[in-house]
């Protein structure tokens, strides 16, 4: 084997090659292997002949997209997950659609990768399950891979921005869990949030009277 071509800083497709790996092979055939990064984030190792042939174009994501490209051409449009990106999109950049100022009108946003690519929001999120909503699990960030997963209708509800969460021994839930965690009924947990700061709202022992006379008019 001659003198290893340095492949160090060049790009190949959609690989840009950052440092040399290690060598594998016999005597008789090596081959170089280089560390690189992906256009699409992830870092991969490739050999140096499969590089500058064309064979490695990417750490994988390209002949990933050509499938779900494949999948599209035939009737991924007409999905339940299509739809659901599409009404993504609209809640976020549509000023003229109903849930706009909850959304696009408070600052959210879809992220670049998605924005303009069902492709990638397929590729990151998988195909929609069942009747499972799309949620964001922060309510004040962004549409993006990282705080995004599909929820059931019950679980986003509970997440909404104007859901009550309380914050007690290091944990925070709505209303509602709290009071299936404590095995106390909502309304008295209400009752008690009301009138008693948390440690002693969650604390204290359940009483028939005065809470299970006035409960019912103390929601939160």
């Amino acid at each position: 084997m001659g003198k290893r071509i340095d492949l160090k800083g060049k790009r190949f497709n959609r690989l840009l090659v950052i440092a040399y790996a290690e060598t594998i092979g016999n005597e008789r055939r090596k081959a170089a292997i280089w560390q690189c990064q992906c256009d699409c984030g992830n870092s991969t190792t490739a050999r140096a002949g499969d590089l500058m042939s064309g064979k490695t174009q990417s750490c994988g994501c390209f002949g990933k997209e050509r499938r779900l490209e494949s999948l599209m051409s035939h009737g991924m449009s007409h999905t339940s997950t299509y739809n659901s990106w599409k009404a993504m999109k609209k809640r976020c950049n549509n000023p003229n659609g109903i849930d706009y100022k909850y959304y696009g009108g408070r600052g959210i946003k879809v992220c670049s990768r998605w924005k303009k690519s069902f492709i990638n929001f397929l590729a990151d999120m998988g195909e929609k399950p069942g009747d499972l909503t799309l949620e964001r699990i922060d309510n004040n960030g962004d549409y993006c891979p990282e705080n995004c997963n599909w929820a059931t209708r019950k679980e986003q509800n509970r997440n909404q921005r104007t859901n009550r969460m309380i914050t007690y021994g290091g944990a925070t839930k709505c209303l509602t869990d709290w009071a299936k965690h404590l095995k106390i009924e909502r309304t008295t947990v209400a009752y008690r949030l009301k009138h008693h700061d948390v440690d002693t709202a969650y604390t204290m022992k359940l009483r028939s009277k005065p809470e299970q006379a006035e409960k019912k008019s103390s929601l939160l």
